[in-house]
């Protein structure tokens, strides 16, 4: 039997948003308080405290956290070798700056990774998880406009500097943004919110990746990327050529959107420029995507170590022309239910074969890259017995496995 060459196991624990929250427990007093005590054992067997007299705290090594350690020993006890979190961008720089440093909460997460390490597990840490609450940013930032506004793009070099330089002797494996393609539920203020906000990450994502390639990777030795939200999708009439065509263009639009400026030509898919032109000269949509400047397609071409497939389903997708100025509107595309599916409550679709094929498309559009599958799963009602979530895992992986025997591809 074939057996590919390495594969990693690994899970976020927290499911929806492997976002992680500093926060800790009291523990002993030795690293926090500087008095000496005697301990009364003749009389009421209480300490007293040694008046006139301090001493040197010790720094602490992460005792005070006891909830760090008993979830990375329950991923001991399940084989894991790789764990996968956020860092939260607003607790570690209040302000947006280098002006207000929360050294608690690097400590908080600096701990994460090193009792990780202690137990053979190692860290992929995301630095910035927008799609939650607030959009992830400190708040100086959201309301300057957040990605709307490009500083916030420079603010993201500094705060990827300072992660970098406090935890990257631990960290072998970073991801800069988690699924900066799926913001467009968000911008949508106007036409263009969207495609400038993507921009924007696009252009912090860059300058985190060359700075790290600049001044920490000889030292460091360690690999970058950011992850896509990368589902398949399938026509829903497999006899219509329309339908054939609706499915490419939303893996243009979901994918190659910021793929293709990433690792293949430094400027967004020539098939979504050319299909916005044409909603334009139909009068269906005034949106326009930005223009590169030839000195950001150098800088945003190639900063990817790896890709980071996050993959949950695939879509059924058929052409409906729309009127309107948004991403969603633009891409003309109606998803449609496959009632033959099995499903999840929430109608997530369980089709494992979609996987393999995303797999494939992405080495067909960018060639042998290492792709380390970063978040997949399914929701399942069943507390205790979730059979649905055990088969799609299953399923998932063995379809992830027969793309490599195929492929080939080079999985984690």
């Amino acid at each position: 039997m074939y057996m590919p060459r390495v594969h990693l196991l690994g899970c976020a624990l927290h499911e929806c948003a492997c976002f992680s929250q500093p926060e800790s427990v009291a523990s002993s007093p030795q690293y926090s308080d500087p008095h000496l005590y005697v301990w009364n054992v003749t009389g009421n067997r209480l300490l007293h405290r040694v008046e006139g007299v301090r001493l040197k705290t010790r720094p602490a090594q992460c005792t005070d956290l006891v909830g760090v350690k008993r979830q990375l020993e329950m991923l001991a006890k399940m084989k894991v070798t790789h764990y996968r979190f956020a860092l939260d961008w607003p607790s570690i720089l209040p302000t947006g700056n280098l002006s207000m440093v929360n050294r608690q909460a690097l400590r908080y997460y600096r701990c994460v990774v090193s009792e990780g390490l202690k137990l053979n597990i190692s860290s992929m840490v995301t630095l910035y998880y927008p799609t939650h609450a607030h959009l992830g940013l400190p708040e100086p930032l959201l309301h300057s406009g957040g990605w709307l506004n490009r500083s916030t793009a420079k603010a993201f070099q500094d705060y990827a500097d300072l992660c970098f330089r406090e935890l990257g002797d631990l960290v072998k494996l970073w991801v800069t943004i988690n699924e900066p393609n799926r913001l467009s539920d968000i911008y949508e203020r106007s036409s263009n919110d969207t495609y400038w906000a993507a921009h924007h990450l696009l252009i912090a994502h860059a300058l985190a990746w060359h700075l790290y390639d600049r001044q920490y990777r000889p030292a460091q030795r360690g690999a970058l990327s950011l992850s896509l939200h990368s589902d398949w999708a399938e026509p829903a009439n497999p006899y219509a050529d329309s339908h054939w065509k609706a499915a490419e263009r939303f893996l243009q639009f979901e994918i190659a959107w910021f793929a293709e400026p990433v690792f293949k030509s430094g400027d967004y898919p020539l098939a979504m420029r050319e299909y916005i032109a044409f909603k334009n000269r139909q009068g269906l949509s005034s949106s326009t995507l930005p223009q590169f400047t030839e000195e950001e397609r150098r800088l945003v071409k190639g900063t990817a170590d790896f890709y980071a497939l996050n993959h949950f389903t695939t879509r059924f997708v058929m052409h409906e022309r729309q009127n309107g100025s948004s991403y969603g509107t633009d891409r003309d595309i109606q998803f449609l239910q496959d009632i033959t599916c099995l499903s999840s409550p929430t109608r997530l679709a369980v089709v494992p074969w979609g996987e393999r094929k995303v797999l494939r498309w992405i080495r067909r559009n960018y060639g042998d890259v290492d792709v380390y599958i970063t978040a997949s799963g399914i929701d399942d009602q069943s507390l205790e017995n979730d059979e649905l979530r055990k088969y799609y895992l299953e399923k998932y992986i063995q379809e992830a496995l027969k793309g490599e025997v195929r492929g080939p591809f080079r999985i984690q």
